[in-house]
C-alpha cells in the first residue's frame, strides 16, 4: 500500500511518466487486528505526557491520521460550528474532509494552549510536533501495552463508531476511507461483538416463542344442521 501511494503521488506530480510497478504481483498484506479496551486506553492516556494527551485522545475519538493531527492548524478548527476542516493537501486521499467535534472534543481544544508565533494546534517547547512515534512508544511501554501502534488508534475509532450504531457511510466520511474494502480492515469484530450477536439471536428466538404461546386460539363452532 505504501509503495502504491508513493508511485501514485509521483504520477500525479508528474515526477514519473509511467507506473514502474504496474503488472507486478504484490505480496498479500496482513491486516492488523488490534484495538484497545476502555481500560487500556485510559491507562495509555494516563501515561502520555501532558502535551501529548490531546493528540492521542483526538486520534482515538475521530480516527484522524497522525499527520493530519500533528499538522493541524488553528484556522482549521471551528469551535462555534464544531468542525475540523482538512483541506485536500492535508489528507492521504487528497480529498477535503470535515471532522465533527462534540462538546468533549471542543473542551479538549479549549484546554490546548496557543503558542505565540505558531499556527499549529499541538506544540512542544514552542514548536509544532514532529513525528511522535518515540513519545507514543514510551507511553505504551509505561502503560504496559504491547503490540500497539499509533495508527491502531484509527482502528479503535472506526470500531467504536460501528459499535455505537453509526452507519458505515457516515464513518467513512469522517475517517476518510475511499473504498469499503479498506474500511472493513479497520472495523474489528471482537469477542464482545460475537457474544452480543448470540444474545440478540437468543432474544429474537425468545420473542418468537413468546408470541406463539400468546397467540389466541380460534374456537370452532359446530353447526348442527
Amino acid at each position: 500500500a505504501c509503495l502504491k501511494t508513493i508511485v501514485r503521488r509521483a504520477l500525479i506530480n508528474r515526477q514519473i511518466d509511467r507506473n514502474p510497478v504496474e503488472g507486478l504481483r504484490m505480496f498479500r498484506e496482513t491486516s492488523r487486528n488490534r484495538t484497545l479496551t476502555s481500560e487500556e486506553f485510559q491507562r495509555l492516556l494516563d501515561h502520555c505526557s501532558p502535551h501529548y494527551q490531546p493528540v492521542v485522545q483526538l486520534a482515538y475519538d475521530t480516527g484522524m491520521r497522525r499527520g493530519e493531527i500533528t499538522g493541524l492548524k488553528w484556522d482549521q478548527v471551528d469551535l462555534k460550528e464544531g468542525t475540523i476542516t482538512l483541506k485536500s493537501e492535508d489528507t492521504k486521499t487528497q480529498e477535503e474532509r470535515e471532522i465533527p467535534l462534540d462538546e468533549g472534543l471542543k473542551d479538549l481544544f479549549r484546554r490546548v494552549p496557543k503558542v505565540l508565533g505558531s499556527p499549529y494546534v499541538f506544540n512542544f517547547r514552542g514548536h509544532g510536533l514532529k513525528d511522535p512515534k518515540t513519545a507514543f512508544l514510551r507511553a505504551c511501554q509505561r502503560a504496559k501495552i504491547t503490540d500497539f501502534r499509533f495508527h491502531d488508534l484509527r482502528h479503535c475509532a472506526v470500531t467504536n463508531f460501528r459499535k455505537a450504531g453509526v452507519s458505515d457511510s457516515t464513518i467513512m466520511s469522517i475517517s476518510g476511507h475511499k473504498t469499503y474494502a479498506v474500511f472493513r480492515k479497520y472495523d474489528r469484530i471482537d469477542r464482545e461483538d460475537r457474544l452480543d450477536a448470540l444474545a440478540k439471536v437468543r432474544r429474537f428466538k425468545d420473542s418468537k416463542d413468546s408470541y406463539r404461546t400468546q397467540e389466541p386460539k380460534t374456537e370452532v363452532s359446530q353447526v348442527v344442521g
